[in-house]
Formats: C-alpha cells, sequence, structure tokens
C-alpha cells in the first residue's frame, strides 16, 4: 500500500511547486490564503501543518481574511468592542504593542 509513505525532500533541488503543481503531487488547496510568499516561507517539509510562522509581509488581503477563527485566531471575545481594523491598533511584529487614539472616546 502506498497509504502512509513518506518522501524523503532533502535531495530536492527545485521549488516546492515544481512537483505540488496538483498534477505531480499535491499542490496548494483553493482555500489557501493569499499570498506571494514561497511554500516554506511558512513550512516545512519535517512540519508542515501547523506552519511554522507566517510572513505577513507577502500575504494579501485583510487580517481577517485569515484571522476568522478557523484559519488563525480571530478576536476573542473579551476584544474591546470596535468598528476598528485590526491594523489601526496593531501591528503584524509585535501583536500586544497596541496603538490605541482615545481622542475619538466617549464616556457611556
Amino acid at each position: 500500500s502506498w497509504a502512509g509513505a513518506v518522501f524523503d525532500h532533502s535531495a530536492v533541488t527545485g521549488s516546492c511547486s515544481s512537483c505540488h503543481n496538483g498534477t505531480t503531487a499535491t499542490g496548494k488547496s483553493a482555500t489557501h490564503i493569499s499570498t506571494t510568499n514561497t511554500c516554506n516561507d511558512c513550512h516545512s517539509t519535517a512540519t508542515w501543518a501547523p506552519v511554522l510562522r507566517v510572513d505577513h509581509a507577502s500575504v494579501i488581503g485583510t487580517c481577517q481574511s485569515c484571522h476568522n477563527g478557523s484559519i488563525a485566531l480571530g478576536k476573542p471575545p473579551t476584544h474591546l468592542p470596535t468598528g476598528n481594523v485590526c491594523d489601526d491598533c496593531h501591528v503584524t511584529t509585535s501583536w500586544t504593542s497596541v496603538r490605541f487614539d482615545h481622542s475619538g472616546v466617549t464616556s457611556p
């Protein structure tokens, strides 16, 4: 049975997509996040999922495109109620260092 077979990627010299093109081997899924990154920018052949890291500089779309609670963690229920988009206050390099403009806040 071929099921469970493991491929040794150590001798591969081409890019992931040279084989993982949907014909030779399974390619990027239709639900994959939109990005200009190469596969190994986020994945490794030893640990494909979960991803090792995400280079947000090359991700196309809004934070909510991925951080929707399905693909990646979304806004927690304890988050301050706001209509702002994520990057109005947060940056991808230091998520907990928040910038908040208090000038538009009024007391209830």
